[in-house]
């Protein structure tokens, strides 16, 4: 199985799918969080409140598991291709880790950056069974418990504010850029204070499920049975809200068993016809995951902001509907890009860098 090279007729399209309406979520959580731009919006309605529950409840953190997941799942997809070798896959991420630090000079609380320094330790894990990869994910998430009760972030960081914000009013984006070195360590220190190992852990489940073969059969083995023991499992933590003031050892299971809820319902709504015919076409977007999930960044910080286009004053409900028009725009752009060209835009640069050399991008159109 490892041995196979990767070609069109074997690759999993329902995870791109996935990838694609994760990043819905992920780009509706942030909308939601202001994109850290301070006041971002009030809850003036009925309506407002209504999302503002169903984000708080149902999609704050459990698309960010599910991301996390897809990343470990991917290293696997990867590392799969006898072309790729360990060496090649640490240099990947850390170019990532470099352009998700790039990034922020707009969005600080953007993942890339941190994604690209968990990712360069995978490669120790390469090689470790199924149960060996278990109780990997048993240990870090149990250091992640110990750590996060201990604030280390804040000792750590101590000299970056806890209220720090570079876009508030009468900030030009020239002196954002100039806190862009704070904007990192803020950022480091977030991660610090919450276990530090937890995302690492979740590139591991990812990497766990393909390893067992999971992923790769998930297609046809995800039925009705599925959904609902998946279902179940989440029911006991269904209404346990995951606030900053609830125990990590509470967090964890509210986030996992609905992230693998969600997952595994998606899956299976997408190998019904007729959602497989309709899903299929956010596939694009999934594989412009790079490009998209920065511009949704960059994108929300620039109309949010007060020395952007000062959307902060909508109401919650006006600005989901806008970052729902912006994801429909990604969608349909990442459709045309791939008519036209192999990679997207970011995509392509980074497997440039990768390769360290220029390779062809356009599509042969007979």
């Amino acid at each position: 199985m490892d041995g196979k090279p990767i070609n069109k007729s074997n690759r999993i399209t329902s995870i791109d799918s996935l990838r694609a309406f994760v990043l819905l979520g992920v780009f509706f959580t942030h909308t939601w969080a202001g994109f850290s731009v301070k006041n971002a919006y009030v809850l003036s309605s009925t309506s407002d409140r209504v999302i503002d529950l169903f984000i708080r409840e149902c999609l704050q953190f459990k698309c960010a598991m599910i991301f996390n997941m897809l990343f470990g799942i991917s290293f696997y997809l990867i590392l799969r291709n006898p072309a790729n070798s360990s060496g090649k896959f640490v240099w990947r991420c850390f170019l990532l880790a470099i352009f998700g630090i790039l990034l922020k000079f707009f969005y600080w609380p953007d993942a890339l950056m941190w994604y690209g320094f968990c990712g360069m330790f995978l490669v120790a894990f390469r090689h470790l069974s199924v149960k060996g990869l278990v109780l990997s994910v048993i240990f870090f998430y149990a250091l992640a418990i110990v750590l996060s009760s201990h604030a280390i972030g804040s000792f750590l960081f101590n000299n970056y504010i806890s209220d720090f914000n570079r876009y508030d009013e009468h900030v030009s984006f020239a002196d954002a850029f100039r806190w862009w070195p704070a904007a990192i360590f803020v950022y480091l220190r977030h991660m610090f204070n919450n276990g530090i190992f937890y995302t690492f852990a979740n590139f591991l489940i990812g990497y766990a499920l393909c390893k067992s073969g999971l992923v790769e059969r998930m297609d046809r083995c995800v039925s009705i049975t599925t959904v609902i023991v998946a279902f179940l499992a989440h029911l006991p933590f269904l209404f346990i809200p995951y606030e900053h003031n609830v125990s990590f050892v509470l967090k964890a299971p509210v986030v996992l068993t609905g992230a693998f809820f969600y997952a595994v319902l998606f899956v299976y709504i997408y190998n019904r016809h007729p959602f497989h015919q309709f899903l299929r076409l956010f596939e694009p977007y999934g594989r412009l995951g790079l490009t998209n999930y920065s511009m949704q960044g960059v994108v929300g910080v620039i109309a949010l902001c007060h020395c952007g286009l000062g959307f902060m004053q909508l109401s919650l409900t006006s600005l989901l509907f806008l970052a729902l028009c912006f994801f429909i725009f990604q969608a349909c752009f990442s459709y045309w890009w791939l008519q036209r060209f192999t990679y997207g835009p970011f995509e392509y640069l980074w497997r440039c860098a990768i390769e360290r050399k220029w390779l062809p991008w356009r599509k042969k159109l007979c």
